[in-house]
């Protein structure tokens, strides 16, 4: 019986449970459009998917339980089976100790009759020491038989006790067996409500959640036409100011330098790819950190430049982590371009990096903070999260524009239909989380796809990328001329 105790204790690996794709699944009640224009609120799929792995780990959890209940109720069947075996020999061995005793009763009998035949003239020792012979026989093999018999009574005893034992385990194991049932019913259900919420999430919405111009529901060369002369018509700077200064904020890996390839390209509208800003990887982690910026050159006729700074954000740089007071610093115009990014103080003690009256030439216009969407993920992790905190923090108290730039969203819709990106609940719900994460209205998240691995630029890209673009430099050339006549009327009443 030790097997059957320690069997309790061994975890038996079984295959995952996969259900059944139900082809003729029905819709759940209400109109499609009910559904898509709350999808937000009434479905979320990080609790399904929560839901999910927790009913999967309970079902495993069953599964082994279930695998070590039926061992040891298979361990009961083994013993059942092979005392009820021995039964049936004992039986056997009683029926040819019958047969025997049989034989020696017959033998006693004849013997006993020629005795008495032979008495007084015939071989009277002879007769007598067969029939004592076949008297003993007898006598032992009736002995064999009680013995027998006693050990089939001790055998079915013990089959009675081993019954008795293994009727629980037999109604446990179908207890569980009910309640694996119950939890394979209740994942099927989960990935049934979740199969159904995706249909829906990648279902066309009648019309675009975020509308944009140019006479088109869906982004096309109509559209890219429309921003890029909506682009060439925004106006000359003061001449206080000569540039756009864009701080383009992110973790290594966000798309930031595919983002400023992408904009070049959709800019000089040549027909193939241009390149201004390296998309390599930082292969070593001591790499000094420099404010280098990128130029765009926006209106060519109108001498409107836009100066991209390429910025991995608030987080480590080698030995030097780029600080709150740091970011201020290069927010505030104080770091001059090219400069190497080290600690606040030195760079503060160094003349040839530190300016400490900068003009509104000098400060940053405008904060774009680069997110990697994932399709099914969150978007930002504790470390990014923390570093979109404090960089939103150190914002808070400014009223320079700032954007979310939601990057890789061609993975994110359907077979990278990126034509109509601003149709897909998915997408919506994507720039929801990244309003709610960073409390930046959805007006200024901007859902974009970068040329990654693209040959040659398409219509659909360079209207979004165009889009985004004309968003972000039309807010921020609309600041610079906030601050400009805010500064000549300060200087006028001085």
């Amino acid at each position: 019986m030790d097997s059957r105790k320690n069997c309790r204790d061994e975890q038996y690996g079984e295959e995952e449970f996969e259900e059944e794709e139900d082809e003729g699944e029905e819709e759940e009640e209400g109109s499609e459009d009910e559904f898509l224009q709350n999808f937000d609120e009434e479905y979320n799929f990080e609790d399904n998917r929560k839901v999910i792995e927790g009913l999967s780990a309970e079902y495993k959890d069953i599964k082994k339980k279930l695998a070590a209940i039926k061992k040891e109720v298979d361990l009961f069947d083994q013993d059942i089976n092979k005392t009820n075996q021995k039964i049936l020999e004992k039986e056997e061995k009683i029926k040819d100790l019958q047969e025997k005793e049989n034989k020696a009763k017959s033998d006693k009998s004849y013997y006993h009759e020629k005795y008495e035949e032979e008495k007084g003239f015939g071989d009277m020792d002879g007769m007598g020491k067969k029939y004592n012979t076949a008297k003993s026989m007898e006598e032992n093999i009736q002995q064999d038989i009680i013995v027998c018999e006693e050990e089939i009574s001790l055998l079915n005893q013990e089959l009675e006790t081993m019954k008795k034992n293994k009727y629980p385990r037999e109604t446990l194991l179908e207890r569980i067996k009910t309640e694996k049932e119950r939890k394979e019913n209740q994942i099927k259900t989960k990935r049934q409500e979740k199969r159904r919420a995706k249909t829906h999430e990648y279902s066309l919405m009648p019309s675009p959640f975020q509308p944009f111009s140019g006479d088109s529901e869906c982004l096309d060369v109509k559209v890219k036409k429309h921003y890029f002369q909506k682009i060439q018509c925004i106006g000359a700077l003061p001449e206080e100011c000569t540039r756009i200064n864009i701080l383009l904020v992110g973790p290594t890996g966000a798309g930031k330098s595919s983002f400023l390839n992408t904009s070049a390209t959709a800019l000089e509208d040549k027909g193939r790819m241009i390149h201004v800003s390296t998309t390599r990887r930082i292969e070593s982690e001591s790499a000094t950190m420099k404010l280098i910026p990128e130029e765009l050159k926006i209106n060519k006729d109108k001498n409107l430049t836009a100066m991209i700074f390429d910025c991995r954000g608030l987080t480590m740089t080698g030995k030097q982590p780029i600080g709150k007071k740091e970011m201020e610093l290069i927010i505030g115009g104080h770091i001059r371009p090219f400069s190497e990014i080290s600690d606040a103080m030195s760079m503060m003690k160094n003349e040839h990096i530190y300016l400490k009256d900068p003009n509104i030439e000098d400060e940053m216009h405008c904060i774009v903070y680069a997110i990697k969407a994932i399709r099914d993920g969150e978007l930002l992790n504790e470390n990014l999260n923390r570093e979109l905190k404090s960089l939103l923090d150190i914002l808070t108290s400014t009223s320079k524009p700032q954007f979310i730039l939601l990057t890789n969203m061609d993975k994110v819709v359907p077979n990278n239909d990126i034509a109509n990106l601003f149709r897909y609940p998915c997408v919506k719900r994507k720039c929801n989380e990244a309003s709610d994460v960073t409390h930046v209205t959805p007006a200024y998240i901007l859902p974009t796809a970068n040329y990654t691995t693209e040959l040659e630029p398409t219509d659909v890209k360079d209207a979004l990328c165009l889009l985004n673009l004309y968003r972000i430099v039309s807010n921020a050339h609309d600041y610079v001329t906030r601050r400009i006549i805010e500064i000549n009327t300060k200087s006028r009443f001085s």
